[in-house]
């Protein structure tokens, strides 16, 4: 790192200040990966990694030193392999190909006035999920700058961008543009049958922004119409413009089922398995649970919820999932899903009580 710093100091003719915040930012890169795992979930904003693996600390000050003090973006676009690469999302290597380049689309409508135009980039989807990525633009360039949906004035830049690491509002008064918050997503939600959604952001630059979606579905539907939404508020402003495209997604992969029942069918006093379901695509594995409890008024208190573990008992990392869903036999459901991966002939399930945090006993259930 020393190497690295010295390096910038006889090539660049660096500012006092400048030289006085890369010290600071090369101090925070040493403790920045446990602070970037604590902040990567999938439904929350990832921190923007590129420049060759650098991280966004160094790519901060790469950019600052090859400016002479301003600020840039990574000068790309991203599709869904950069976006899953940054969370704990996989796409297996063998199912790549599955991805779809969206470029049959049909503009439907947008909001009078509204400000950006928006294109669908990528979609992928098996029989249990969809995965798109949309491109959102300003129509007129200069003036706007874009900042995820939830974002606020006073967030770092680097949550979404790779440009320094100071405030959306510092960003925005400094370069004279007006912050818009950028979201969107699947419109036609009830149609597919989706339930859930996770998004994450990323900029390509002031004023273009890309946005990944992946959503759970319930339907097996083979061909899809896709309604995709982009939405744009002004800072400080209620009024939301919306521009919306329609796109066929067809799904092309393939999928299994095999179920899984409990070796021992007595339960706990809080709850019992039924029965699993693993549902094996080209993509991922999707683990349904069935269960039942004495009272199912007092379920929703309790806050069941389960995790999947190995035979020496570590836990399978879940990267997606649904809550509890109560069926019409009134049997409580809830998916896990898991980066593909063999089950085997045995599924060990650990159930607990969010809240209190308190474990269950283990239960292990048996392929039929």
């Amino acid at each position: 790192m020393t190497e690295f710093k010295n390096i910038f100091r006889e090539d660049v003719e660096v500012p006092e200040i400048v030289q006085s915040k890369m010290e600071d930012a090369f101090e925070k890169i040493k403790n920045e990966e446990t602070a970037l795992a604590k902040k990567k979930t999938s439904a929350k904003r990832g921190i923007f990694r590129g420049f060759c693996g650098q991280t966004a600390a160094a790519a901060a000050i790469i950019c600052v030193l090859a400016l002479g003090g301003g600020a840039a973006y990574a000068a790309e676009h991203f599709g869904l392999l950069d976006f899953v690469g940054r969370l704990r999302d996989e796409i297996p290597e063998d199912a790549t190909d599955l991805i779809e380049t969206v470029n049959q689309q049909e503009f439907v409508k947008e909001t009078d006035g509204s400000i950006i135009d928006c294109k669908v980039k990528e979609a992928l989807c098996d029989s249990e999920s969809i995965s798109i990525v949309y491109e959102v633009s300003a129509k007129e360039k200069g003036k706007y700058l874009f900042v995820p949906t939830d974002a606020l004035p006073e967030d770092s830049m680097l949550d979404w961008s790779g440009v320094a690491d100071i405030t959306a509002a510092e960003y925005a008064a400094e370069k004279g543009l007006t912050i818009v918050n950028i979201g969107g997503g699947i419109q036609n939600r009830e149609e597919l049958g989706i339930a859930e959604s996770s998004m994450d952001f990323r900029s390509v630059s002031d004023d273009v922004m890309d946005i990944y979606v992946r959503s759970g579905k319930d339907t097996d539907t083979k061909n899809m119409e896709v309604s995709c939404i982009a939405t744009a508020r002004i800072s400080d402003s209620d009024k939301v413009m919306r521009n919306e495209v329609h796109f066929t997604l067809e799904d092309k992969s393939s999928s299994e089922i095999s179920v899984y029942k409990p070796e021992s069918p007595e339960g706990n006093d809080v709850y019992t398995i039924q029965r699993a379901e693993v549902i094996q695509t080209d993509l991922k594995t999707y683990v349904d649970i069935f269960y039942t409890v004495p009272d199912p008024k007092a379920e929703s208190e309790l806050g069941i919820f389960f995790r999947i573990l190995d035979e020496n008992g570590v836990e399978q990392e879940c990267v997606g999932g649904s809550g509890d869903v109560r069926q019409a036999d009134g049997t409580e459901h809830i998916r896990l899903d898991l980066n593909k991966t063999d089950i085997g002939d045995h599924l060990i399930l650990e159930g607990f009580d969010i809240s209190e945090k308190t474990k269950y006993e283990r239960a292990t259930l048996v392929k039929e």
